[in-house]
């Protein structure tokens, strides 16, 4: 009896020392394929649906350029997607 609490108890113990937590990733959007901003230069074309109003809207576009970006990518435009900016006087 002694020798199975006993056993009991290290097992328990053993487990709870090597518990280890095990991370992974998922790729949650794929930069190149839908979901991306790499397969066209609209919304739908990306596979997005976009519910943009008239003030500061969303843009695809290669305004932003440099590193870490390259290609397209989405931003917020007052100019059509000339320049990357933001009005903060029209919500």
């Amino acid at each position: 009896m002694k020798k199975n609490i006993f056993n009991l108890v290290t097992s328990i113990f053993l487990l709870l020392i090597f518990q280890q937590n095990i991370f992974s990733q998922t790729l949650l959007i794929d930069p190149a394929g839908d979901g991306g901003f790499s397969n066209g230069s609209t919304f739908t074309a990306n596979g997005w649906t976009d519910a943009n109003s008239t003030n500061n809207p969303w843009v695809i576009g290669t305004a932003i350029i440099g590193t870490p970006y390259t290609g397209n990518s989405a931003y917020v435009s007052t100019d059509g997607g000339t320049t990357f900016s933001y009005s903060n006087t029209s919500p």
